[in-house]
C-alpha cells in the first residue's frame, strides 16, 4: 500500500503533463484516454530523441570560408629538368647505352639521327651484346628502365669516387641556374636561402630553392624568386627526354613527404618563355569526425601522395615488381605480362587496397596562376647570350635552351576553409530538452521528481518486507 500511495502522490504533484489527469480523472474512460495520450506522447518523445541521437552520432560537418591577411613566409620552389642526365655522360656507360640501343631496335629509329653536327654516336659490340638483356616494348618502359638504371649508375659512381663533388651523371645547380635572385638580391647573398639537389625517380635530378622562415612583406615580383634557367637542349637523351622544359612544384616548408605525387600535381613549363607564377595560399582545416575522415598525423601533403606510396608498396608486395617510375633495387620493373596485369588490377581497385589513405586534416595548398610571354625578345638576346658566355655556355637556339621564371605571391590574403561539427553536444542536449518539453512537459527538475519516486518506492518495499516478517518465539 505504501508503494501505491507513493505513486498516487507522484501523479498528483509531478510536472510531467498528463500524469495528473491519469491519476485524478473522475471517470474510467476519461482516465483511460489520458493514460493512452500520455503514453503516446512518451513514445513520440522516445522516437524523437532516438532520431536526435542518430543525427548527433552521424557527425555531420559544416564548412565556412574565412579570408584574412596573414604573416606569410615563402614556400619551397622545386623544379626538375625534364632531361635526367647529360647525354655526353650517358654515352660513357654501357648499360645506359644498351637500353637506348634496345629502344632503337624496337622503334626502328637510329641513334645517329639524334647526333649534332660533327658528332657520331658509336655503338660498340659491348653495348650491342648488353642490349640483349633488356626488353623494351615502348617509350614508357624504356624511360622507366633507363631511370632505374641511371639511379644505380649514379650510386655506383658515388661509391667509387667519394672524394669527388660532381657526379657526371647529375646536373649541378650551376649547370642549370644561370641567375637567381630572391627578394631583390642575389640568392647566394641570402643566408636564409638554400639551394639543394635531389635525385628524383621520375626526372633524374631536381633542384630545391628553400627559404627558411623568410617573411614576405608585400605581394608582387619584388618579394619573390627570379630564376634564369639553362636546359642544355644539345645534351637531351634520345627516346628518354620528349619535352623541353622543367617540371615545377610549390609546397610548404613543413611537408613531411614533399617529393611524393610529383607526377600528379607537378606543372610542366616550356623553354623559350618568361613565366610568371603568381601564388596564393589556401588552407584546409578538416575535422576527422566520428569516422576519422581525415588523417590527424598529416603524414602526407595530400591524398594523392598517400595513394601513390600505398600503390607502390602493394604492387611490390603482391606483384613482386616495382611500380611505374619507382626506383627500387630490390624489385624488377613490372615489364612481364603477368606482373603488368597484376599492377593494373591493383591500380583499378586502389581504394580497396589503400583504405587508410585520407585527406590530411590540415592542408596548405598554393594555388597558381601562370602566365607566359615569349622570351627572350630580340632586344634582350645579346644580354642573355652574354650571361650564357659568362657561365661557359653557348647555344644556337635560345628558345630551346633558356627560360625565365618568376615565383611570387599575388596576394597576402589567405583563404581558409574550416570544417566545424554541425551538430554539437550543446545542440543535442538543447534539442532533447525541447522534445521533452514539447511532448510531456519534462524538465531537469522532473528528473529529480522521478528519482524521488524511485527512492520512495524502495523505502515502501523495505517497510512492507519488514512487516511481513513474523518474529520467531523461542521454545523452552
Amino acid at each position: 500500500m505504501v508503494v501505491v500511495e507513493a505513486v498516487k502522490e507522484f501523479l498528483g504533484y509531478t510536472t510531467v503533463h498528463g500524469c495528473g489527469r491519469c491519476g485524478d480523472s473522475k471517470y474510467t474512460v476519461q482516465r483511460l484516454i489520458w493514460c493512452v495520450a500520455t503514453l503516446g506522447c512518451m513514445a513520440l518523445t522516445a522516437y524523437q530523441i532516438t532520431r536526435l541521437h542518430e543525427q548527433y552520432t552521424a557527425g555531420h560537418l559544416t564548412t565556412s570560408l574565412d579570408i584574412h591577411l596573414d604573416n606569410l613566409t615563402f614556400p619551397v620552389f622545386r623544379f626538375c629538368n625534364l632531361n635526367p642526365s647529360p647525354y655526353s655522360a650517358v654515352k660513357n656507360d654501357t648499360s645506359l647505352m644498351a637500353i637506348l640501343y634496345a629502344t632503337q631496335q624496337t622503334l626502328g629509329v637510329n641513334l645517329m639521327e639524334f647526333d649534332k653536327a660533327g658528332e657520331t654516336t658509336v655503338i660498340t659490340d659491348e653495348v650491342k651484346n648488353a642490349s640483349a638483356s633488356y626488353k623494351v616494348r615502348n617509350l614508357r618502359e624504356a624511360r622507366d628502365l633507363f631511370l632505374r638504371t641511371l639511379s644505380n649508375v649514379r650510386s655506383e659512381y658515388n661509391s667509387l669516387h667519394p672524394d669527388k663533388d660532381n657526379n657526371p651523371y647529375t646536373y649541378s645547380i650551376n649547370d642549370v641556374v644561370l641567375r637567381c635572385t630572391f627578394q631583390g638580391s642575389d640568392c647566394g647573398d641570402n643566408p636564409s636561402l638554400s639551394q639543394n639537389i635531389q635525385d628524383d625517380e621520375l626526372y633524374g635530378t631536381c633542384f630545391e630553392i628553400k627559404a627558411e622562415n623568410v617573411p614576405v612583406l608585400t605581394a608582387g615580383q619584388e618579394q619573390g624568386i627570379e630564376l634564369m634557367i639553362s636546359l642544355d637542349h644539345e645534351e637531351f637523351i634520345p627516346f628518354i627526354t620528349e619535352g623541353i622544359g622543367i617540371n615545377t612544384r610549390i609546397y610548404d616548408n613543413k611537408n613531411k613527404n614533399p617529393f611524393l605525387a610529383e607526377s600528379s600535381d607537378g606543372v610542366k613549363l616550356s623553354a623559350g618563355f618568361e613565366i610568371n607564377i603568381a601564388i596564393s595560399l589556401t588552407e584546409y582545416n578538416r575535422k576527422p569526425g566520428n569516422n576519422a575522415r581525415c588523417d590527424n598525423t598529416n603524414q602526407f601533403p595530400n591524398i594523392l601522395a598517400c595513394l601513390e606510396e600505398c600503390v607502390r608498396n602493394v604492387v611490390s608486395e603482391k606483384c613482386g615488381c616495382g611500380s611505374t617510375g619507382a626506383i627500387d633495387e630490390d624489385f624488377e620493373p613490372c615489364d612481364k605480362s603477368a606482373s603488368l596485369v597484376c599492377r593494373k588490377r591493383i591500380q583499378q581497385s586502389i581504394y580497396s587496397h589503400c583504405p587508410d589513405c585520407k585527406q590530411p586534416c590540415n592542408e596548405k595548398k598554393y594555388e597558381q596562376l601562370i602566365t607566359m610571354t615569349r622570351w627572350p625578345s630580340k632586344s634582350t638576346e645579346p644580354l642573355v647570350r652574354k650571361i650564357l658566355r659568362d657561365n661557359n655556355k653557348t647555344t644556337p637556339s635560345l628558345s630551346e635552351n633558356v627560360m625565365l621564371v618568376h615565383v611570387y605571391y599575388s596576394s597576402l590574403t589567405v583563404q581558409s576553409f574550416n570544417e566545424e561539427v554541425a551538430y554539437t553536444e550543446e545542440n543535442f542536449v538543447s534539442d532533447i530538452g525541447g522534445q521533452l518539453g514539447l511532448w510531456i512537459g519534462m524538465s531537469v527538475l522532473t528528473l529529480a521528481e522521478i528519482v524521488e519516486l524511485g527512492i520512495l518506492i524502495l523505502i515502501g518495499f523495505c517497510e512492507t518486507r519488514n512487516k511481513d516478517v513474523t518474529p520467531v518465539v523461542p521454545t523452552g
